[in-house]
């Protein structure tokens, strides 16, 4: 893996093959507009964590360590219950969790549920990753 803009490249590819139309989708910085309040979505983002060097060498040679994760907001329709954010967080972790994907190693994933946002209820599902340069 050559650094997070190829690990960010490979983790949208999987994320739009697997997602499918399954809603409306954004990904972190680009130009979107939300829906109104009555169709549920979903956001994803890639954040960088911790990193370590992992072996000595020459320039060239050294391991590095990095971990990082992808962060997906689900939001659904304010006051028409969970069934539906419980669908979607699910399906988001199931699409990286315990996976290896272009030299990214996926970890177990986290469905955390935050609660009212506006006119949206919002859940995150956060899914680790590690994954190595050379340096």
């Amino acid at each position: 893996m050559a650094g997070l803009n190829d690990a960010r490249k490979a983790i949208y590819d999987k994320f739009v093959t697997d997602w499918a139309d399954e809603t409306i989708f954004d990904f972190d910085n680009e130009d979107f507009e939300p829906p109104n309040g009555d169709t549920p979505w979903v956001r994803l983002v890639v954040r960088n964590r911790l990193g370590r060097q992992e072996s000595l060498g020459a320039i060239g040679q050294r391991k590095f360590l990095r971990e990082a994760a992808v962060m997906t907001q689900v939001f659904v329709p304010l006051d028409k219950g969970l069934s539906e954010a419980d669908r979607l967080a699910t399906k988001v972790r199931d699409i990286f969790e315990g996976i290896r994907l272009s030299g990214l190693w996926f970890f177990t994933s986290d469905i955390i549920e935050i609660g009212p946002d506006g006119k949206f209820y919002q859940y995150n599902v956060e899914c680790v990753f590690n994954y190595e340069e050379t340096k």
